[in-house]
């Protein structure tokens, strides 16, 4: 048996041992949170801790004629899920923008349209990041975050 799937195994077994544990506790005659103290928890942990979303196809939304990150869109008129107010607003401290190009015909001209739009979606990320500059920067590496 090699061993990074025992690795696995015993991490997965562990984390199954330890929910079942914390599970157990509360029935087991400690008190009981109710939903409000528990939903204060976790916004005490999510406030103090670096909240990220690790992709978002946004930058298809970006770079659409009027599109503008700084303002909030109705997602059901859009189809937007982020923008800068909305991400303030949720915690959300730092979010991966996947420059999606769906494929094409794989050749020269296929393959130049999809360098165009995926470096279009690029600029779109540089240019909004610096327009918004003194709510949101562009971060390149862990310390910038």
């Amino acid at each position: 048996m090699s061993l990074k799937p025992f690795k696995a195994y015993l991490i997965f077994a562990s984390l199954i041992v330890l929910i079942f544990s914390a599970c157990n506790a509360n029935e087991s005659g400690s008190e009981e949170e109710t939903e409000e103290v528990l939903v204060e928890r976790a916004m005490a942990i999510h406030n103090r801790v670096l909240t990220l979303d690790t992709h978002a196809d946004t930058p298809l939304r970006m770079i659409q004629p009027g599109f503008d990150m700084a303002e909030r869109h109705d997602p059901n008129e859009t189809g937007s899920k982020v923008d800068y107010p909305r991400m303030k607003e949720g915690g959300l401290d730092g979010i991966f923008f996947a420059a999606f190009v769906a494929q094409d015909i794989r050749d020269d001209d296929g393959h130049s349209r999809a360098k165009a739009l995926c470096l279009q979606m690029i600029d779109s990320i540089t240019v909004s990041t610096q327009r918004n500059s003194d709510i949101v920067g562009l971060a390149l590496d862990p310390d910038d975050a």
